[in-house]
């Protein structure tokens, strides 16, 4: 199963080029969501262009936009206090089994976390 953490380069690195061209270009991961970005609000809205919820587009682009940065806000806030807490377990740990368990599950929050903020 693929990482959602995984750049194009990383899943160049584990499938190999799949295509013939050795020219090809191979695209940022910033071109790559701004793209994917900009497909979705195309493919959304270019049903209501030329009807009578034309007017609507431009709210609920709005609204959409404002649900999509409010989500990465939340995230980013959930990643910052599980690195604050993870750094207090760390400055704790005195080689408890039950601090080390803490550690790792903290860990793999914060790793989770770090790759949905993306």
């Amino acid at each position: 199963m693929l990482d959602k953490s995984a750049t194009v380069y990383d899943q160049i690195e584990l499938f190999g080029l799949t295509e013939t061209d050795d020219d090809l270009p191979i695209p940022n991961d910033d071109e790559l969501r701004t793209d994917l970005m900009q497909r979705t609000f195309d493919t959304l809205f270019e049903g209501m262009a030329g009807t009578g919820l034309h007017r609507e587009i431009e709210p609920i682009a709005h609204g959409l936009a404002s649900l999509i940065f409010r989500r990465r806000n939340a995230i980013q806030k959930q990643l910052s206090d599980t690195s604050d807490a993870l750094q207090g377990l760390i400055r704790a740990a005195d080689g408890s089994e039950v601090l080390e368990t803490q550690l790792d599950q903290l860990q793999r929050k914060a790793d989770r976390f770090g790759t949905d903020a993306v």
